[in-house]
């Protein structure tokens, strides 16, 4: 298995070349997953296309800093955003795996990345749960009728 992150907990993964279909994931998984990715992108987002920063993440080990890390990578990557013109969108630039793609398309990319992952954890978490919610957005306790 491929295996990146460094610190006391790191991440098995797919390789990329000659992709095999990976185990079961947790929802521990693809919250660290979708972080990190989300840092991967916003480097390249933010002009470094070609920097691979996947292997020097401290990868979280416990629930709360994973959540925390994946509030603090969509964060940041929404804020390199608004460093972006439409003229940048149009940029072309080449990845660390020597793709040529626009700065449109990482970021259009990095959405249907973040859909599908948060996807897949609201089902797992339903799965996990036994049952769906019952209020499809639950207000928060203090706007509660008593």
């Amino acid at each position: 298995p491929h295996v990146w992150g460094r610190g006391e907990f790191v991440v098995e993964d797919m390789p990329f070349a000659g992709v095999v279909q990976s185990r079961v994931t947790t929802i521990g998984w693809r919250l660290v997953h979708l972080a990190a990715w989300l840092d991967v992108y916003r480097v390249w987002v933010g002009g470094a296309p070609d920097q691979y920063p996947l292997p020097d993440f401290e990868v979280p080990g416990d629930a709360a800093a994973a959540v925390a890390w994946l509030a603090q990578a969509q964060a940041a990557f929404a804020h390199e955003l608004t460093n972006r013109s439409e003229t940048d969108l149009a940029l072309m630039v080449t990845t660390a795996f020597g793709e040529h793609r626009s700065i449109e398309n990482l970021i259009r990319g990095m959405i249907v990345e973040e859909l599908h992952h948060s996807a897949e954890i609201g089902c797992l978490r339903d799965i996990h749960r036994g049952r769906p919610r019952s209020e499809w957005w639950p207000e928060p306790p203090e706007m509660r009728d008593p």
